[in-house]
């Protein structure tokens, strides 16, 4: 499973290039987002009809991300930041 590193959390996310979505095309890669007690195997059945590069996250508490430390890290301003920085 691919994670990445930001601040004090882990966030999982997935990609076409592990068969969940299509890597081909140009521009930036559209980034998906989860509501509220989703995850990113939500968007397991649109990814392949997707023309465009992709990455799904699973946001924090949610899916194969860490829990977070403090409530705080649920803030969707605190989740826009790390997301930014990645």
């Amino acid at each position: 499973m691919p994670f990445i590193n930001l601040t004090d959390a882990r966030y999982h996310y997935v990609t076409g290039d592990r068969g969940l979505g299509n890597q081909a095309g140009d521009g930036r890669p559209l980034v998906l987002l989860h509501g509220f007690t989703g995850s990113s195997a939500g968007w397991t059945e649109l990814l392949p009809h997707i023309e465009r590069p992709v990455i799904a996250f699973d946001l924090p508490g949610h899916g194969a991300t860490d829990v977070p430390p403090s409530a705080e890290r649920f803030a969707m301003a605190a989740v826009a930041a790390d997301l930014a920085a990645s």
